[in-house]
């Protein structure tokens, strides 16, 4: 009766069925490659019983050495997408006007890309698929760029080799890749990152400590502080890109003027030049540069341009002598003067001639 019900016509091509697809999933996912690791394509399965016969006559796997495990192996739908793939990026420094900055470039023809931080590289990069970080971006030809904002890539530990690690997976040339950063006055910097906690921790029903107490009173410099160590987080990066590829932009006269800024970050991002002086107005009210479009002026919303909480003069001598190694180094590291560390070295012309 067993052999009745084994044989019979409907269950034979039943278990001939599922035979087929144990095969299969042996053939994609035990047998291993040359090299003695399994492949480990980036395929769903259960996709591939959805897809037209067309659709998977022309299924293409494609396999190449990387660094990294996850990136050993590549369907072809993520392929087509890696030309998405952003060839500039801004990737530092927070609270330095990086917001401003991308409304500006976005007003460029050639550049285009999400209006909002994506931090793929440093936040969800063990959370989410390259596939879907390359699908956040738009498609675009060979005459347009895509750009990402991430300012929390320059301080974010291992990001610089996940980063260069990608391009090389995808095949992208390495010298495409341009990386702006953005950096203004560190002392400045360092208390608007400060408002910012204030902010949050009020919405969160928490009070915190005045700037001058967590600058003197915490056993280490808090984050705010060492975040403006400009020196010591743009050199782990040109551990993996050579100064060529960076486009540093003082974020001082980005502020004062933006006009002659973006003119010269044309010319370091090889783009055409696009800018006008009339594309900018100065808003009075809000004390920053907006956009003068055609029909209204867009400025940056109420988060922006807020009212600095008073300093304790003694803190801002302490800060400035604590940022003065950090800023000879810098220029030193990138050879580039910047207009906060000019005033620095007026200063103390000045105070030599009045001593001497």
């Amino acid at each position: 009766m067993l052999t009745r019900f084994i044989f019979n016509s409907r269950n034979k091509w039943c278990y001939i069925g599922v035979a087929i697809l144990v095969i299969f999933c042996i053939f994609i996912y035990i047998i291993p490659s040359g090299n003695g690791k399994v492949k480990n394509y980036e395929v769903d399965i259960f996709d591939l019983f959805n897809r037209e016969p067309n659709q998977l006559a022309n299924l293409n796997i494609t396999c190449r050495d990387s660094p990294l495990d996850k990136y050993n192996c590549y369907s072809l739908s993520t392929s087509r997408l890696a030309n998405r793939f952003p060839r500039i990026l801004i990737i530092g420094f927070g609270k330095a006007g990086t917001r401003a900055l991308l409304n500006f470039l976005h007003l460029h023809p050639s550049i285009t890309g999400p209006p909002v931080e994506v931090n793929y590289f440093d936040k969800y990069y063990d959370k989410e698929s390259l596939q879907s970080y390359l699908e956040t971006f738009p498609p675009i030809n060979e005459n347009i760029s895509n750009i990402e904002k991430s300012p929390s890539y320059i301080i974010s530990p291992g990001t610089p080799y996940r980063l260069s690690s990608v391009i090389s997976a995808l095949d992208i040339p390495k010298e495409s890749i341009k990386l702006i950063v953005l950096m203004r006055d560190p002392l400045e910097r360092a208390v608007s990152e400060y408002l910012e906690w204030v902010i949050q921790r009020t919405r969160e029903f928490q009070s915190l400590s005045s700037f001058d107490e967590m600058v003197f009173n915490s056993e280490t410099l808090p984050k705010f502080i060492t975040t403006s160590e400009y020196d010591i987080h743009v050199s782990s990066w040109l551990k993996y890109f050579p100064l060529e590829q960076f486009c540093f932009v003082d974020g001082d006269l980005f502020i004062e003027d933006p006009f002659p800024v973006l003119q010269e970050l044309e010319i370091c991002l090889g783009i055409k030049a696009h800018y006008k002086r009339t594309d900018f107005v100065f808003d009075h009210g809000k004390g920053f540069f907006c956009v003068n479009d055609e029909n209204s002026i867009q400025c940056l919303g109420k988060s922006k341009g807020r009212i600095h909480p008073e300093i304790e003069e003694e803190t801002r001598k302490y800060l400035r002598k604590h940022f003065k190694s950090h800023n000879l180094r810098l220029e030193k590291l990138i050879h580039k003067e910047f207009t906060w560390a000019r005033k620095d070295k007026n200063i103390l012309k000045r105070f030599l001639s009045k001593v001497f």
